[in-house]
């Protein structure tokens, strides 16, 4: 009975060890990934005062004037994230989404669409970014939110998560802006 005990506390301590180590590694990855700029957080992207209204006026079909709440996705087909957002997609555009995808040619964007898995009749073709353009957007990939027919906010889109934060926001989320100074 003392052999199993004593068993018993040396895996106790074993694990305890393993655990703490998990724990430190974690925040060690934390550190390194803040050092390295790789934080998956959006950045707020500001919007001009004279922002295309209604989002027809960037050059998006008219039918989008009149949803209360639009996001307008934009990828780019020279982004990695953004291939790793669109197959993460599935090749099923979110009920109040629309993709934009920005691409050199409709040739390119074909290729792009298929490698992601993503069907051409759901996304619109931004040949040399004239949308982003007109909508002030220099990043890809990024998401413009309109409500009832004007842009109210703008945001960087790290990683496949933040769209779904984005998406799953009951209303309008704007991004605080960053101080100056502070990562």
């Amino acid at each position: 009975m003392i052999a199993l005990t004593i068993a018993v506390c040396i895996l106790t301590i074993v694990v305890l060890i393993c655990v703490l180590a998990l724990v430190d590694q974690y925040r060690t990855l934390e550190v390194v990934r803040s050092e390295l700029g790789l934080n998956d957080t959006p950045e707020a992207i500001a919007l001009p005062e004279g922002l295309p209204t209604p989002p027809s006026a960037a050059g998006l079909p008219a039918e989008f004037d009149g949803h209360e709440r639009l996001i307008v996705l934009i990828l780019s087909t020279m982004c990695s994230t953004c291939q790793t957002i669109a197959k993460r997609l599935r090749g099923e555009v979110p009920h109040g989404v629309r993709l934009v995808i920005e691409a050199r040619s409709h040739e390119d964007a074909e290729t792009w669409l298929v490698a992601a898995r993503m069907p051409a009749d759901r996304v619109i073709v931004d040949e040399e970014a004239k949308i982003a353009t007109a909508l002030d957007i220099t990043v890809a990939p990024s998401a413009v939110v309109f409500q009832d027919g004007r842009a109210v906010s703008a945001q960087t889109i790290p990683s496949f998560r933040q769209l779904e934060a984005l998406l799953a926001a009951p209303e309008i989320v704007t991004v605080p802006e960053r101080q100056a100074g502070v990562a």
